[in-house]
């Protein structure tokens, strides 16, 4: 396998994973605000802006994923945020004694170690900086692009009937 393939690759699961952490912050965003508020770093004035811009910046490393754009810009700018995520998680640990986010929903698996979850996540994108660009055709992008969001759309889908049939074992 050559490596702009594997960079191909990496690509597609870094725009998964940010496009699934932007929709289960979307579809809940009241949530997520209320998270941004208990780590305790930011007054309450400046929250619903804070949560608003890490949409957009996880919505644009998504599309900036999706299509292979080829520059290192994009992967600094996510070792950067998942820095500032894993800085702010480690604040709200020593503060608050709780490292739990619920960066990404009902997905408990991704939610339980964050710190894990963000060295891994920074660690691909590390690796991903020595491989060669992956240029990726208009044609490509739009498949990956779609590709991703019927994924997710699907996730999303089957967490909303799991919840249904949560609420529904409690109407009981």
């Amino acid at each position: 396998m050559k490596l702009h393939v594997v960079a191909h690759y990496l690509d597609i699961f870094i725009a998964s994973v940010f496009l699934f952490s932007f929709l289960s912050k979307v579809n809940q965003i009241t949530v997520f605000k209320s998270e941004i508020f208990s780590y305790k770093v930011l007054p309450v004035y400046l929250v619903a802006l804070a949560a608003y811009s890490v949409l957009i910046l996880e919505f644009a490393i998504f599309i900036a994923s999706s299509i292979s754009y080829p520059s290192l810009i994009k992967e600094f700018i996510v070792i950067a945020l998942l820095v500032f995520f894993t800085t702010f998680l480690w604040i709200k640990k020593r503060r608050t004694g709780s490292s739990t986010c619920g960066c990404f929903g009902k997905a408990k698996v991704l939610n339980n170690n964050p710190f894990l979850r963000n060295f891994i996540l920074i660690s691909v994108v590390v690796l991903k900086c020595f491989l060669p660009f992956y240029h990726a055709t208009v044609l490509e992008s739009i498949y990956t692009v779609l590709g991703i969001a019927i994924i997710m759309l699907l996730i999303n889908i089957s967490l909303f009937f799991g919840d249904k049939k949560e609420w529904a074992h409690w109407k009981q």
